[in-house]
């Protein structure tokens, strides 16, 4: 299990205004990396939506 703090910086992040500020950066900085992972994928690639077409 992960701590529930910085012990380098002798913090603790639960119930405090910083650990809903880091946690929410996180969220968003991880929500932009896949968006622009996926931007990298070509569009032709033969992926699940190739599947259903015929003709």
């Amino acid at each position: 299990m992960l701590p529930a703090g910085l012990p380098v910086l002798h913090i603790s992040l639960v119930g405090s205004l910083a650990g809903m500020i880091v946690s929410v950066a996180a969220w968003g900085f991880s929500i932009l990396v896949m968006t622009e992972a996926m931007k990298e994928i070509p569009q032709g690639a033969g992926g699940v939506g190739e599947a259903g077409r015929r003709g």
